[in-house]
């Protein structure tokens, strides 16, 4: 009786989240189950969907093993997993979760710092590397009070392109940059190694 009023008590904002939304984890794990090919095709590994019920499983397989478990292995089990996320975790990574290599928030805000030197009126920016809507460099430009057209892809004057030099933004599918035709390059810049900025103006 403790085991299972202490489980409802520590789980109950889960409990309460399943029950509010038709049971929303339970039926991502059936999908899951059921076609794992899906999440296996993803960029991003949908651990985060995983969590409460893997630490459900786990506290049941510590109610199961705790008669065998000692002081010493409990320690060695830690200084081993301790070890492991020094590994994994300690080197400084090359970009931020989520985004791509070789990109991360000083580049953003390098080309933002370009886009402002040029002090052009009547743009919009696209990000081709991964956020086509340019989100990081539209807060940036929001926080400074520089009021654009956020929205508008269809009848600004300019706009500022960041895409991978190995890719060719015009024919990048995406809508930020496919309803920008005709358009003439005027200006590129290089922000490193991987990736530019264009600036375009419309025919």
């Amino acid at each position: 009786m403790l085991i299972v009023i202490g489980f409802v008590v520590g789980f109950s904002p889960v409990i309460a989240f399943e029950l509010k939304n038709h049971f929303y984890n339970f039926q991502t794990f059936l999908l899951y189950l059921h076609h794992p090919e899906v999440f296996r095709s993803s960029t991003t590994p949908p651990v985060h969907y995983m969590l409460s019920s893997s630490l459900f499983l786990l506290l049941l397989l510590l109610a199961v093993i705790r008669k065998v478990l000692t002081k010493g292995s409990v320690i060695g089990v830690s200084f081993a997993l301790l070890t492991i996320d020094l590994f994994l975790y300690f080197p400084l990574p090359s970009h931020p979760f989520g985004m791509e290599h070789n990109w991360n928030y000083l580049y953003e805000k390098k080309a933002y710092e370009l886009i402002r030197k040029e002090g052009i009126k009547e743009f919009n920016v696209a990000n081709l590397i991964y956020n086509a809507k340019a989100d990081v460099i539209k807060y940036l430009l929001k926080r400074d009070d520089l009021k654009i057209d956020y929205d508008n892809y269809t009848s600004n004057k300019y706009l500022y392109v960041l895409e991978d030099k190995d890719k060719d933004y015009r024919v990048d599918p995406a809508y930020e940059v496919h309803t920008f035709t005709p358009a003439v390059q005027v200006k590129k810049w290089s922000i490193n190694n991987n990736y530019s900025l264009y600036l375009l103006k419309r025919k």
